[in-house]
């Protein structure tokens, strides 16, 4: 009985992780609400008990701490507070989760209840993109047009996640997830099912049109890095590897400025004198040939504000 219970709290609480919609204060979320629910039944039923530590237990603790250095007693003391709440809230999920995976039929729900709601939003996201398309309908909860540098207007898709940019990063963290019960051992409609999931999840994350893309690609290629090791899958693992560089060299190429127009003459500068080698020529009456470049741009907010985060670590870079 306690097992059951525990098992629904936490697939209702994967199952609305991707709710962006909330009626509470201080941003939280209704996947918090019954996270509430689920910590409070584990203390009340003794489930919470000590796990062994694991090396990544440690990187979690840094993550955890890093922000004490920034501590000041400043006029944003209370402010600074609630993050830091927030920030520790992390801990408890994660620990939470690390408890409960170690019973294999609870770890089997978890990543089933992510694959689920990966496959349910991506089919939605989908939908969406043929509506927009084919009727022009869009619904804001689900994706809207923008505009963005150098693609112009989109349709991008949030599926009910808080932003595009989170949607994009939900399909990331489950990327893997959905992949394992495509080529892992089960019954064949499951594998039928996650292998229908996993195009609907590329399809979707594609449809997000955020910087979340490249993680996107190089997490899938982690994932599949040891199983594609011969044959013509290594071929496509390094196809793949290819693809993941420049998408992370063209994302973070994008982000630092918006060329908005590229200009360039040709013309002749008189005031450069002929040149003393043999082999240039040069017209004493025209003089040297001259070709002028002009690229009109804008910074992309990304880049401000890494400038603005640079500059105050310069200035304080403990509180900064």
């Amino acid at each position: 009985m306690g097992l059951s219970v525990t098992r629904f709290l936490l697939l209702g609480y994967v199952l609305l992780i991707p709710v962006g919609w909330s009626p509470f204060p201080w941003n939280i979320q209704w996947c918090d609400v019954v996270f509430i629910g689920l910590l409070v039944w584990l203390m009340a039923t003794g489930q919470l008990r000590r796990v062994p530590v694991h090396p990544v237990d440690w990187l979690v603790l840094g993550y955890l701490l890093a922000p004490l250095v920034s501590f000041n007693m400043g006029a944003h003391l209370v402010q600074w507070g609630l993050e830091y709440v927030k920030h520790l809230s992390l801990a408890t999920v994660y620990v939470v989760f690390c408890l409960l995976a170690r019973h294999p039929a609870v770890l089997a729900q978890i990543l089933g209840g992510f694959s689920l709601a990966a496959g349910v939003l991506s089919l939605l996201g989908v939908l969406a993109i043929a509506a927009h398309l084919g009727w022009g309908f869009s619904h804001p909860l689900i994706g809207s047009v923008m505009t963005l540098p150098y693609f112009g207007e989109v349709f991008r898709i949030r599926a009910t996640l808080f932003s595009w940019e989170f949607f994009g990063d939900f399909l990331t963290f489950v990327l893997p997830m959905v992949i394992g019960f495509a080529i892992g051992s089960g019954a064949p409609g499951m594998k039928r099912w996650a292998r229908w999931s996993v195009l609907l999840v590329i399809a979707a994350a594609i449809g997000t049109v955020s910087r979340s893309l490249a993680g996107f690609v190089v997490g899938g290629l982690f994932f599949l890095w040891r199983s594609w090791a011969t044959g013509r899958q290594r071929l496509l693992r390094l196809a793949l590897m290819g693809v993941a560089v420049l998408l992370v060299l063209g994302v973070n190429l994008v982000s630092i400025a918006s060329v908005r127009e590229v200009r360039w003459t040709a013309d002749t500068n008189p005031a450069i004198a002929p040149p003393r080698d043999l082999l240039a020529f040069q017209d004493p009456q025209a003089g040297a040939q001259r070709v002028s470049l002009a690229v009109s741009y804008n910074p992309i907010s990304y880049l401000l504000l890494k400038a603005v985060a640079l500059e105050a670590f310069w200035r304080s870079p403990l509180t900064g």
